[in-house]
């Protein structure tokens, strides 16, 4: 059979074939000249560790981890690219995949290290991030660019780590007599109270080279009861009724006299850190075991609010002793802060020594504030408590309360307790410990400053007399770069 087919019918055909061809000829690609980086993340990183094998020689082993845990910050202002938390120690970012993503399909290369070309970014390629590294991005029309540079930090030491480091201060015999110590930090430089058994001393650092002895507050000397505390950056001094106040340990203005003072604790401001300059309070003891209250910079002094219980009257375990004073704002509001005293009470002639310390709080609030109440820290069951150390030496560090003390063992001063929550509970925090090498024959002492460091002075022997380090948990120093601007 023959088959016929009609021209109008080939006609057709053809006509179908041309709009076609000339359909996909005019189809049109839109290019953008705007141009940015919009995401980097980082690929498997490959981390490298050296730990002790069972013969005591080094073993380095490696494992890796995603890179996408650790979000890298684009500062469009700057045109910076950067990980605000610090890659973990031993992170090899030498050789890493990485997934960048662009506005509009802008095209990514990076400037060499070794020439001034360009190569072209394959989130197939790895890419050497050891070093600061510059990044070009060119919009998908080709007409504008911009330049990034790409920084990654790797930590360069554990941020639970606990280091210290002595200081070479000229030993002092002095240091070495005293059997009580108060130590204290001010932007004028360190300051160490102590008894030796004759006399109250007061002595400072203001170069870490020597401890020189400072002037007694207008008198002759010091009473063996003066007791010393710190308070918007200035000394306070009680002595025999007499409070003053010195910036530098040499000069000193008689603040106030009230006989009912017995012992000054400390005090707390938090005009840095709120516009109101109305929580402004500090404490002291009196004779007749009260907690006293001033808020005009120790000229005047009342009693404050003490919370009774229900069973209980607990003013016999106020601190008498070793009394460490901590004021620390809420992290809700600046305007609420815990006070903290931890100290020991006092021992009678007959009493036994106490099995723990004693631990005061109280939350100071400017709308409504509470009155101070005892922290029971040995009650029945409670493995988490306190001991009583003579010596004890308490501060805020790490997000907690710090404590050393003469526990009369065979080593004083062998083991750090830290209290995550305002002294209900103490802990040994593997870790945090006092360095190797401190010698603390009978009595020590510790500090802090607003740099995140912590010293501890100690009695020592005959070679080690008047020992000072510096130390720090390492997070405790590490700088967070800001990244909200208003």
């Amino acid at each position: 059979m023959t088959s016929k087919i009609s021209l109008g019918a080939i006609l057709l055909a053809v006509q179908c074939m041309l709009f076609s061809c000339i359909s996909s000829s005019d189809e049109t690609v839109t290019t953008y000249d705007d141009v940015a980086i919009t995401s980097f993340t980082l690929g498997t990183i490959k981390c490298y560790r050296t730990t002790k094998a069972s013969d005591g020689t080094d073993s380095t082993y490696s494992y890796t981890y995603s890179g996408s845990a650790v979000p890298m910050h684009i500062d469009q202002r700057n045109n910076t690219i950067y990980n605000l938390d610090s890659l973990v120690v031993g992170s090899n970012v030498s050789r890493v995949l990485v997934s960048i993503g662009t506005k509009n399909a802008g095209i990514v290369r990076f400037a060499n290290l070794n020439d001034d070309g360009y190569t072209y970014y394959s989130s197939t390629d790895s890419v050497d991030l050891s070093t600061e590294r510059t990044l070009l991005v060119t919009s998908s029309d080709g007409q504008n660019s911009r330049e990034y540079t790409v920084k990654t930090v790797v930590h360069k030491e554990f941020a639970d780590s606990f280091t210290w480091k002595e200081i070479a201060i000229d030993k002092s015999a002095l240091v070495a007599s005293l059997k009580t110590m108060k130590l204290l930090k001010t932007s004028n430089g360190l300051f160490l109270m102590g008894y030796d058994g004759e006399k109250m001393h007061l002595l400072k650092s203001t170069d870490y080279a020597s401890w020189t002895e400072c002037g007694a507050a207008g008198q002759s000397e010091l009473t063996a009861e003066a007791t010393i505390a710190k308070h918007d950056n200035k000394l306070y001094l009680l002595d025999d009724g007499v409070l003053y106040r010195s910036e530098d340990g040499d000069n000193w203005e008689q603040v106030t006299t009230d006989a009912s003072l017995a012992v000054i604790i400390g005090g707390y401001s938090n005009a840095e850190t709120s516009s109101a300059e109305d929580l402004k309070e500090m404490y002291a003891l009196s004779k007749e075991g009260k907690i006293m209250l001033s808020d005009d910079n120790g000229v005047t002094w009342a009693e404050d609010k003490m919370e009774s219980s229900l069973y209980y009257d607990n003013t016999d375990k106020l601190p008498y002793s070793d009394i460490s004073f901590v004021a620390v704002p809420t992290v809700a509001d600046n305007n609420v802060v815990n006070v903290t005293m931890v100290g020991n009470k006092r021992i009678g002639d007959s009493d036994d020594t106490p099995e723990n310390a004693v631990v005061w709080n109280k939350i100071v609030d400017k709308e409504k504030s509470q009155g101070w109440f005892y922290t029971n820290i040995s009650w029945e069951n409670h493995d988490y408590t306190l001991p009583y150390m003579r010596g004890l030496s308490a501060v805020y560090y790490a997000d907690g309360i710090v404590a050393i003390g003469n526990d009369e063992t065979a080593v004083p001063y062998s083991k750090m307790y830290y209290s995550p929550d305002h002294g209900a509970t103490w802990h040994q925090v593997s870790g945090m410990h006092l360095p190797e090498g401190f010698d603390a024959t009978n009595v020590a002492a510790m500090e802090v400053d607003g740099d995140g460091y912590m010293y501890v002075v100690s009695d020592g022997d005959a070679e080690t007399a008047g020992q000072l380090w510096r130390g720090r948990k390492n997070s405790e120093t590490w700088e967070t770069p800001q990244t909200l601007f208003r």
